[in-house]
Parts: structure tokens; sequence; C-alpha cells
């Protein structure tokens, strides 16, 4: 299989030669015979991104990391962001960057039924305290 062929669903391979002068394995972006690294007009993002010296971590990096903040709808809104940028220029398959945002939705609202959970907790205690303190005064207590 060489640079331009079809990958295994996945679209045509780039056009390009990596840089040990194999036929780049990268698929093209969509409509296009370059990946996104090696897409001439990309080239300037592609420059300025390799100019951060690595100080970005890819989204995989950091989930296996753990820097992803799926507790927050803030750290979710900031990781779908992510998806929608590397899915638009061709880093991760759409239908991967749907998956990682079903688990990311799911992630959200498992900690906002943690957060529901706490708060009806502290409600419940009041309560009590509320009921007990009447009960001790003399007054009526209902279920």
């Amino acid at each position: 299989m060489g640079a331009g062929d079809e990958a295994e669903g996945r679209g045509l391979l780039c056009q390009s030669t990596a840089r040990d002068g194999k036929p780049c394995r990268a698929p093209c972006m969509r409509g296009e015979r370059y990946c996104y690294f090696h897409h001439p007009a990309k080239r300037s993002a592609v420059l300025a991104a390799a100019a951060e010296g690595g100080r970005r971590a890819s989204l995989k990096r950091r989930a296996l990391l753990g820097l992803i903040d799926f507790g927050s709808p803030e750290g979710v809104r900031s990781y779908l962001e992510g998806l929608c940028r590397a899915a638009t220029v061709g880093e991760i398959p759409s239908s991967k960057a749907k998956d990682c945002a079903a688990i990311a939705q799911v992630a959200l609202a498992v900690r906002q039924g943690q957060e529901l959970e706490a708060r009806i907790d502290v409600l419940e205690e009041r309560l009590g305290t509320l009921l007990g303190r009447r009960s001790a005064a003399g007054g009526v207590v209902t279920p």
C-alpha cells in the first residue's frame, strides 16, 4: 500500500513523505490530498504548534494522565472544545470525537448526581436538626 492508497475504512492516505523517507501513513484531511501535518495551507499552524515545544499535551495524553477535569462543567466544556478542534482539523475521526463526547457527558451527569446527593444529605441533616428542636420544645412532630 503506497501513499494515497485507501487505508482500512479511513479514506486516502497522505501524499507526502515522512522524515524517514517512507510514505506518510496518516489519513488525508477530508477532501484533501494531505494530512494536517503535511498540508501546505496548515504549515504555519503546524510550525506554531511545534514552537510550543510540546507544552500542550494531546487529548489522549491528558486523558491518560488524568488531566481532563470531568468533574466540572468548565472542564467538560474545555474537553469538548478540544475534541471539536481535533475532529475539525482531522486529528481524530468524528466518530471517535462523538464517542469521547458521550463519555464526557456521562461523567458530568455522574458528577452532577453526586452533587445532588450531597445537597440532599445536607438538607436531610438540617431537617432532622430542625425537627429535633421542635420535638424538644414540645412541638408536634409529624413524619
